[in-house]
């Protein structure tokens, strides 16, 4: 480890440590054979003990250094890369459902076009008898409100998820510097 990182690893274990040593009161400093250790209860056995007091950390800041400041423009950095990838991901999965919305008016032309021809057949269907047509030519024209029905849903589910897509994308814009 580099000499900054392992000052900062104590700095951040001991500002850690030091509420907790405050809360739990007491430190005993514990020697047995040559094996130092620290604890919360008193020693056991034959072990040294050494009462240590707790430290005051009222009043303590830490001062930031070069590399708490490196690290901060890094993660800035970081934060501008993960909010510009997930941008262009908004804006491709935008691409995608539009192609989807060319898709529907295309199938729903298909199918009503389908529709249309069985129902001039059904008209023009010299054998058929005049009261068994109109039910048929009934539930054709219902199948084609059903189909206009069904593609108009799924337009604006579309839609509205293209708006829904589009306001994340302009959430993610990087906030403005402050004006002076």
């Amino acid at each position: 480890m580099k000499a900054g990182a392992l000052r900062r690893l104590y700095v951040t274990l001991a500002l850690v440590a030091l509420p907790c040593a405050d809360a739990l009161g007491e430190i005993y400093k514990c020697v047995d054979a040559g094996k130092t250790s620290y604890q919360d209860q008193p020693c056991k056995g034959a072990a040294t003990e050494k009462t240590l007091a707790p430290v005051d950390t009222k009043g303590i800041t830490p001062t930031p250094s070069a590399d708490d400041e490196k690290s901060n423009r890094l993660k800035t950095q970081v934060d501008e890369f993960a909010r510009d990838r997930r941008k262009r991901e908004l804006l491709a999965a935008i691409d995608r459902i539009e192609r989807d919305l060319r898709d529907y008016d295309t199938a729903e032309a298909t199918e009503v076009a389908a529709l249309r021809d069985k129902r001039r057949y059904n008209e023009n269907n010299p054998t058929a008898q005049p009261w068994e047509m109109q039910p048929v030519l009934k539930r054709i024209d219902d199948e084609i409100q059903s189909t206009a029905d069904r593609y108009k849903a799924l337009r604006q589910a579309a839609r509205d998820r293209i708006a829904q897509l589009r306001k994340d994308a302009a959430g993610l814009e990087p906030p403005s510097a402050p004006k002076q």
